[in-house]
């Protein structure tokens, strides 16, 4: 599964980096490796965080 989100993480957040996502019942909710992320500053949302994940093994 990859999914691409949002998110408040800043400059941190980098590709090959694991991130835990919670709150998301027991479905989607776990560690996950980021795959890919895009940083930008736009007029509208000011700097934004967009990134993908894909689900670890374990």
């Amino acid at each position: 599964m990859c999914k691409a989100m949002p998110c408040a993480a800043g400059n941190a957040l980098k590709a090959g980096t694991m991130v835990s996502i919670e709150g998301m019942g027991k479905t989607f909710s776990g560690n996950y490796y980021v795959t890919s992320v895009v940083h930008a500053l736009t007029a509208d949302a000011g700097y934004e965080t967009r990134f993908s994940v894909q689900r670890s093994a374990a």
